[in-house]
């Protein structure tokens, strides 16, 4: 750390297990000199862990030696990426960058309103779903030109690399801040900023999204949630799930918004477009949902009885139903065996 200047000098590893794996001698050679954007990672197994983008796609990870020093230094600016800026490469044994951390000062694009402090206040105690790769593409590139539209870069080619991956991933996601950083993007391109192509394939998007945010792509995405990799991750790091705890919590979402789903998906594709919840609030919602899918086509679900009845939990609730909760459990039309076993 250089005095008073706030720099720190740190390496980034994994060039060859991420994006570039495929040519990680073209994103040392490209990169040189440029700046790479550094996002903290919330969902990783390392609580230090900082996943590097370059070019649109993950680059690799701040070795772990340095990764606590500099997620400290990005959270201390209140948000969860900063720009660093790379000053060489390591081609032996493995290839390695060099990087420096350059503080920034800005502001969340977020905002907020009276209608998410109450999707904010619902209690989920269950397993997450890890970030996809789409995701966590969509995570970086939206870190990275929002420091475009703050002016603390300017466009570029890479900020158009960028772009495109924007465009083709931010469908991936229904949230409140997507929902503001898509406007808050048009306006930037309807400023004198001489990027009218892109503000045209702007356009088309948002005219598109107005549909509804897509109720067939929603669909979709909800109904491969079971299957995707990132539930077979969350299950095994989570073993075994309290059902009936799940359904009361799901039960208690806002709005009837879980019923309103399983009775009428294009009903509740429109009232998400919006009310359109906070990231974080959409990812409980979107994981709960993913077990009870799960249990249902496994036939871990069924009437309940008048006691409660676990699945592999070790600590049973004590507490009864709550109303409506059977009839929500019917909904999924499965029925729920005498302790049944997965395969977590």
């Amino acid at each position: 750390m250089e005095g008073g200047t706030m720099k720190y000098f740190f390496t980034i590893n994994a060039l060859s297990h991420c994006d570039w794996s495929d040519c990680p001698e073209r994103l040392v050679a490209a990169a040189q000199g440029k700046k790479v954007l550094l996002v903290a990672e919330d969902d990783n197994v390392d609580p230090h862990a900082v996943r590097v983008h370059f070019g649109g796609k993950v680059a690799g990870y701040v070795c772990r030696d340095d990764a606590p020093t500099v997620k400290a230094q990005i959270m201390s600016e209140g948000r969860q990426s900063m720009l660093a800026l790379v000053t060489g490469c390591i081609t032996e044994p493995y290839f390695k960058l060099r990087a420096v951390c350059e503080c920034a000062d800005t502001s969340a694009l977020t905002i907020d309103d009276r209608l998410n402090q109450q999707y904010d206040a619902w209690v989920y105690t269950g397993p997450l779903l890890p970030a996809s790769q789409e995701q966590k593409l969509l995570e970086g590139t939206v870190e990275y030109l929002s420091y475009v539209l703050t002016g603390q870069l300017a466009w570029d080619a890479e900020s158009g690399i960028y772009f495109t991956t924007f465009l083709k991933c931010h469908r991936q996601d229904y949230s409140d801040e997507m929902f503001h950083f898509r406007h808050q993007f048009m306006k930037y391109f309807e400023s004198d900023c001489g990027l009218e192509n892109e503000r045209l394939l702007m356009e088309r998007e948002l005219h598109e999204m107005s549909k509804h945010e897509h109720k067939e792509g929603i669909g979709r995405y909800i109904a491969s949630l079971p299957g995707s990799p990132e539930f077979q991750q969350m299950m095994q790091r989570q073993g075994n799930v309290d059902l009936r705890s799940l359904l009361e919590q799901m039960a208690r979402f806002p709005e009837n918004m879980t019923a309103l789903l399983l009775k009428d998906s294009t009903s509740f594709c429109k009232r998400l477009y919006y009310i359109h919840p906070r990231r974080s609030v959409l990812r409980r919602f979107f994981s709960g949902i993913a077990i009870l899918m799960f249990s249902k086509q496994h036939g871990l679900l069924q009437n309940l009885p008048d006691q409660p009845t676990n699945v592999g939990v070790a600590n049973p609730p004590n507490a009864l139903p709550l109303a409506g909760l059977d009839r929500l459990a019917n909904q999924f039309n499965v029925v729920l065996g005498q302790n049944p076993t997965t395969s977590y």
